[in-house]
């Protein structure tokens, strides 16, 4: 196959801007299983009209902004690494398995080229070049696969033949994680089995700046990452399982450390 019916292929770029051509076999070019995939393109056009008639005659091109989504089922891919930043491992190395990581958040976002695959009559080839990550959701949940959403900006785009396109994408075979297949473990506490949903959102605020003249931006601004957000649902049977979760919420250091309640 030339490529499967639709794929987003991330490379980290040395330069901010000078898109990268991906290869189509590292983990960590890729979230997981793509679900959807969507790209936008936005001007800020407006139109100007004379003080002596009430018809525009002209239209003013303004800043323009890029910017993308992608909704995936989790396999084995690196969602974390293209969003937080450096993978702190020696053992992987950052595209070999067995994909378990360390991730050390950094100060200076890594850029990035998102370039994106259809397969069909006249094939769809499209590389935004200078993105940086918004946003990864996550959800865990026993009534579906483990999946997320991972949101992004980008500096500008290149679409037709901007770049050498992969022959071939062989993701890892690995099967899709499911719940029932999981140890859950949340700090002191150990093998949880009355959670039934974990959902997370990861956030860093990113801004892109445009110079008179121009309408493709030529700064970047990188802010901070926002507090984790999130939710767990659980069943609650007995005091036993009530005193866990009080300890997930009160940030026990011990099973026990809370007085057992009633629910």
């Amino acid at each position: 196959m030339a490529h499967t019916k639709y794929e987003v292929l991330f490379k980290k770029e040395s330069v901010w801007g000078t898109g990268v051509d991906p290869s189509g076999t590292l983990a960590s070019e890729y979230l997981g299983l793509t679900q959807n995939a969507a790209y936008s393109i936005e001007n800020t056009n407006n139109t100007g009209t004379p003080a002596y008639g009430g018809v525009p005659t002209h239209i003013g091109q303004g800043p323009a902004t890029v910017g993308g989504r992608v909704d995936f089922l989790y396999n084995t891919g690196l969602p974390f690494a293209i969003m937080l930043g450096n993978v702190a491992a020696t053992s992987p190395v950052e595209e070999k398995a067995p994909y378990k990581w360390t991730i050390t958040p950094t100060a200076d976002a890594v850029p990035f080229t998102a370039n994106y695959f259809a397969d069909g009559t006249n094939d769809l080839i499209v590389q935004l070049l200078g993105c940086y990550a918004k946003s990864l959701s996550f959800d865990l949940s026993v009534t579906s696969q483990a999946k997320g959403t991972f949101e992004f900006i980008a500096k500008d785009y290149d679409k037709g033949t901007p770049f050498t396109a992969i022959s071939s994408f062989t993701p890892d075979d690995a099967a899709n994680i499911i719940a029932q297949d999981l140890t859950i473990d949340v700090g002191a506490l150990k093998s949880i089995s009355y959670i039934t949903d974990i959902n997370f959102k990861i956030q860093r605020n990113v801004k892109m700046g445009h110079g008179i003249g121009s309408n493709v931006p030529n700064v970047v601004n990188i802010g901070k990452f926002e507090p984790i957000t999130g939710n767990i649902i659980a069943w609650v049977e007995d005091s036993a399982t009530a005193a866990e979760l009080e300890e997930l919420v009160t940030g026990g250091d011990s099973l026990g450390a809370i007085t057992a309640q009633d629910i």
